[in-house]
């Protein structure tokens, strides 16, 4: 693992904890969960593991509204997990990113009858497993995430993300994916 990798996985996490002293708890939405589908975008990959996989995640909203879009943003912490597997054969990425989430209209107030839609950007460290053939490979590297969403009454929300986490093992496992998650 390279010394910048071993910095920025130290980093973020410490970035959430120190941020809790000063998180406004009272907002009810700090904390998000999802969970839904991974899709590898390379064929070969697919053809290794069949291709469907799930993935899952948890965030942290920071008490900051973001570098990007400081009036109406919102950064978070966010740790995900995409597996697929097939044929005997497996593939796991773990990220641990900052994101920052940018509502796509003019509005900064949230309308419980209205939907909001938003794009995003993430960069962080991604952890990636493959075991192909009964060999286990591992790789630890600097990816990225742009993501498409609609926020629901301030709590529910359905993202499509394209994680970019490189290869492992001479085998591409950039994810396409498609959740459901809730804000509490």
């Amino acid at each position: 693992m390279h010394g910048a990798s071993k910095s920025l996985i130290a980093t973020l996490p410490l970035l959430a904890l120190a941020s809790l002293a000063t998180a406004d708890y009272k907002s009810g939405d700090t904390i998000s969960l999802d969970a839904g589908f991974g899709y590898l975008t390379n064929s070969s990959t697919r053809k290794i593991v069949d291709g469907n996989g799930f993935t899952a995640g948890i965030g942290y909203a920071l008490p900051f509204k973001g570098v990007l879009s400081p009036q109406s943003g919102r950064a978070s912490i966010d740790v995900d997990w995409n597996r697929n597997t097939g044929k005997g054969n497996t593939f796991n990425s773990v990220a641990a990113e900052y994101v920052e989430r940018i509502p796509l209209s003019m509005s900064t107030t949230m309308n419980a009858n209205q939907p909001m839609p938003y794009f995003g950007i993430g960069v962080g460290a991604f952890f990636d497993n493959a075991k192909v053939g009964g060999v286990t490979t591992n790789k630890t590297e600097f990816g990225g995430e742009a993501m498409l969403g609609v926020l629901f009454s301030k709590q529910f929300y359905v993202e499509a993300s394209y994680r970019v986490s490189g290869e492992v093992n001479k085998t591409n496992v950039d994810n396409l994916n498609l959740v459901v998650g809730v804000r509490f």
